[in-house]
C-alpha cells in the first residue's frame, strides 16, 4: 500500500517546451522514451524556474503569485514540517509550452494532519493572491479578502487518501 501524503498546490505554470514533444506526461510510464521525456520536462521546468522571464503563472487564485513566493513557502515548509519538499509535476506539452504544477509535498501526512499543516503554512505570513484584489473598489470589504484567504489555503491542500 502506498504511503499517505498531502500536496499543497502553489500555482499552475507554463514554460517553453524546448523540444519535449506534444502530449501528456505520465510519471508511471514504462517506456524508456516516455520516462526520458517526463524527467527531461522536469529538468526543463527547473531550468526556467531560475529565470525571471521563463515561467508564466496562471490558474484561478493561485496560492503563490511568483516563483519567489513559492520558494519562500517551500523553505518555510522544509524548516517547520518534517518530510516536506518542493515539487514540480509536468502535466503536458502543447503549443510550444510545457504546463506544470508547482507544489509542496508532505510525505507521510494523514488526513487528520490537514489542519496542522494548514496552520503551520499560514504561520509563514504569506497572503494568497486573489483575482478580486485587482478589482478592489469602494464596494469591496477587507473581511471578504480575509475569509477568501482561508478558502484558498484549504482548496490548495489535497490529500492522497
Amino acid at each position: 500500500m502506498p504511503e499517505a501524503y498531502a500536496e499543497l498546490y502553489l500555482y499552475f505554470g507554463l514554460c517553453p517546451q524546448d523540444g519535449r514533444g506534444e502530449g501528456r506526461f505520465d510519471p508511471n510510464a514504462e517506456s524508456v522514451w516516455e520516462r526520458r521525456r517526463y524527467f527531461g520536462a522536469i529538468e526543463n521546468i527547473e531550468r526556467y524556474l531560475g529565470r525571471d522571464w521563463g515561467v508564466r503563472i496562471g490558474g484561478i487564485d493561485p496560492l503563490a503569485r511568483s516563483e519567489v513566493d513559492a520558494k519562500l513557502l517551500i523553505n518555510h515548509a522544509m524548516v517547520n514540517i518534517p518530510r516536506s519538499r518542493g515539487l514540480v509535476t509536468p502535466v503536458d506539452a502543447m503549443h510550444w509550452s510545457v504546463r506544470f504544477w508547482r507544489k509542496i509535498r508532505f510525505d507521510g501526512a494523514t488526513p487528520d494532519q490537514r489542519g496542522a499543516i494548514l496552520q503551520e503554512m499560514q504561520r509563514s505570513g504569506h497572503q494568497p493572491y486573489t483575482r478580486e484584489q485587482l478589482r478592489r473598489d469602494g464596494y469591496s470589504d477587507h473581511k471578504f479578502f480575509l475569509s477568501r484567504n482561508q478558502e484558498i489555503w484549504e482548496k490548495a491542500l489535497v490529500s492522497s487518501s
